[in-house]
Order: structure tokens, then sequence, then C-alpha cells
């Protein structure tokens, strides 16, 4: 009898083994694979001067897009080895489904990409552009999002940087929350108008921190939305309001 309980506690072992291992396995090459990716595209230097954001940061995006054409950026935040741990080609396809879960090489990866919505433009022109990135546990892709929750954060990490072929982006976080994932929030292709507006003001009600930080109805925004838990439909939304750019890379 004892026989064939361990037999069967193998058997369940191993099959647990079987369907754990490949996904802890993707997981680390993918983590393994970016962290390859920015040592070989971005080079930033140490300076404490205003301009650091698009003088001494060196992401050659130019030369990534060469290799794979649907990347349209780079977004970083300004600490990527502290807290908020995102730096990170950005990508496009047209839809919301390609790098949900495919790697750049278009196999199949469970982390995917940081991809752009679908709808937007590919060129980051639009009022309010979306972006995607799975809530990792091992802190990967937008994994490290939900500590804008934790006491302290906000206020050491209140900017991110999106870096393209030509511009550089400087974004000041204002709001964050959790929604649903057919949330109202998830709009694109406003004018600047009272609906747009009005739709500021709303994101702006939503945070759950209070950030003092207003957009006006001329300028862009980036909602970075990620899941909330693996099998919830809730989200959990990092909004960014650009407050500068600068031609890129800096001469």
């Amino acid at each position: 009898m004892r026989i064939i309980v361990v037999i069967v506690l193998l058997a369940i072992i191993a099959y647990c083994l079987y369907q754990v291992l490949p996904y802890v396995w993707n997981n680390l090459k993918e983590k393994n694979a970016y962290e390859q990716m920015s040592q070989d595209y971005t080079h930033v230097e140490a300076s404490d001067t205003d301009e650091w954001w698009y003088a001494d940061v060196d992401i050659d995006v130019a030369g990534l897009k060469s290799q794979y054409p649907d990347v349209i950026g780079w977004i970083r935040f300004d600490d990527p080895k502290d807290t908020i741990l995102i730096d990170y080609p950005i990508l496009y396809s047209g839809d919301d489904d390609t790098y949900l879960h495919k790697d750049m090489d278009l196999n199949y990866s469970y982390p995917g990409c940081i991809f752009l919505e679908g709808e937007n433009s590919p060129a980051l022109g639009d009022t309010s552009s979306i972006i995607y990135g799975h809530n990792m546990r091992n802190g990967t892709m937008f994994g490290t999002l939900k500590h804008y929750q934790e006491d302290g954060v906000y206020d050491a990490n209140q900017y991110f940087t999106i870096y393209t072929e030509d511009k550089a982006y400087r974004y000041h976080i204002f709001s964050c929350f959790t929604t649903d994932s057919g949330s109202d929030v998830y709009m694109v292709g406003f004018e600047p108008d009272e609906t747009y507006q009005n739709y500021l003001n709303d994101l702006v009600s939503r945070s759950v921190i209070d950030t003092g930080v207003v957009p006006a109805i001329d300028q862009k925004i980036v909602l970075l939305s990620t899941c909330k838990g693996s099998g919830t439909d809730y989200r959990f939304i990092v909004c960014g309001v650009c407050e500068a750019s600068h031609a890129y890379p800096a001469e």
C-alpha cells in the first residue's frame, strides 16, 4: 500500500514539474534576453543635469528597429535598477494580440512584449496612448508597477521617458488606480476638447495617490496597463502626462 502511495505522489510531483518548469525556464530565458538587449542597445552616463534624460541616455532605437521592424521605441523609468524595474523596447503590430504571448521573434512566450494599443498611432502622436505589459511575478515586464500602491514609491519614481528614433518624451506620473478590463478608461482617439478634459479629470479622480499633477487639455498622456493578477479581470494603470520632449539622439 505504501509503495502505491509513494508512486502516486511521485507521479503528481513529476506532473507538477512538467507543468511548471517550462514556464519558469521560459520566463528566466526572456528575462536574460532583455537584460542582454539592454546592455547591447542602451548606455547611460551618470549625471545630475536637468537634461540628463535625453542628453545622457543613449538608446539605439534605430539599430534595434533594423533587426525588429515592429519596434517603435523604448520605455525607461529613471532608475530601472531600483524599485520600478522597467527598461524595455515597445512594439506595435496594429492589434492587441500579436505580442501578448509572443517574443520579439514571434515565438511563443508567456511574458510577451511591451506593446502599444493597436488603435493608437505608432508615431505616439495621439492625445492618449495605451501601452500594455504583463504583471510578471518575477518583476519583469510591468510586474513592478504595482509598487506604486505602496507608501513612498511615487515620491522616488515620478517620471519615465519614452525614446523613439528621433524624439525623447518625458512623462510625469499623475494617476495610479485599479479598474477592470472593460473600463471606459481604455479609450483613444480624443480631440483636445471638453470630452478629453473630462476624461483627464476622471483619470485624476480615480488615483489612489494624490500626485498634485493635473494634465492640461493641450498635453498628451500615456496609460501603462497591466493585469492585477492571474485569472482576474482587474487591471492596474499608471498614467503619465508628457511635460517635455526633445530631439533624439541629442546632438
